[in-house]
């Protein structure tokens, strides 16, 4: 299977539009382009990737999954055609499923969560700070996809990222609304080919599952007769001249999550 390049990600990372997906087979024609999505089996058979939580079929990803090159909750970043006029996608309603051609697909890192609050005054070790963090409209199957930038952001470099909250101290009522925060850090495991290329203010996408935070705080809302959960992250913008300590934060926006019948 072909993967896409980071060069390809940053590229479009912060270019592809929202996609709605009809799976009745009116929407004639084909559409061609690149997306995020979750990986997943339907009807614990079928794999397929989840996009805004509905499934796509594709031949080549499931040969990947058949052979360990993909499992359940993979984020992926994958380029697409689909032909909603195809015989295969005629009976999409029927099947609970689109047919869709990969015609390469790159692995995301996910961030580990933790449950409760991670140190917010000390610097881990290989720590570094982000410019700015993106938020998305992209999410399925409780992973919501975000953009942390880099200050500079080098050829090869990988990372890990952790985000925690805090359980005992709530949210923050602001206007009406109850913000909850979400903490990221981010460690470089491998600063890359820093004699090479580089990306300034660019950086890749990234999965967050959500889903035992929202668990969480679905209660809480409910409990305080609200509708919705909103969250920001937060995330270290400087150190200190020793890099021992979290000088500064920055944050993003407010993301909402409207609070399902069934969770």
């Amino acid at each position: 299977m072909k993967k896409l390049s980071i060069c390809v990600m940053v590229a479009f990372a912060a270019c592809v539009m929202m996609l709605t997906s009809c799976l009745d087979g009116s929407n004639a024609g084909t559409q061609t382009g690149y997306m995020y999505g979750v990986i997943g089996t339907l009807n614990l058979t079928t794999p397929v990737v989840y996009v805004y939580d509905s499934p796509w079929y594709s031949t080549q990803l499931r040969q990947d999954y058949l052979q360990a090159n993909l499992t359940d909750g993979d984020c992926i970043f994958f380029a697409y055609e689909i032909d909603y006029g195809s015989e295969e996608n005629a009976d999409a309603s029927t099947k609970g499923y689109l047919t869709a051609s990969v015609g390469g697909w790159e692995k995301l890192s996910k961030a580990t969560m933790f449950s409760s609050l991670q140190d917010t005054t000390q610097v881990f070790t290989s720590e570094t700070t982000l410019f700015s963090v993106s938020l998305s409209s992209y999410f399925s199957k409780n992973i919501y996809f975000i953009n942390p930038i880099f200050d500079e952001y080098f050829q090869g470099q990988e990372n890990s990222y952790q985000i925690s909250f805090d359980t005992n101290e709530g949210p923050e009522e602001i206007n009406g609304e109850r913000i909850y925060y979400l903490y990221l850090r981010t460690i470089v495991t491998d600063p890359g080919k820093t004699s090479s290329s580089s990306y300034k203010n660019q950086g890749p996408m990234i999965g967050v599952d959500l889903g035992t935070f929202l668990n969480y705080a679905y209660r809480q809302e409910e409990n305080a007769s609200k509708n919705s959960v909103f969250i920001k992250f937060k995330y270290p913008t400087a150190f200190d001249e020793d890099d021992s300590s979290i000088t500064s934060w920055g944050v993003t926006d407010k993301v909402e999550f409207a609070i399902p019948s069934s969770y």
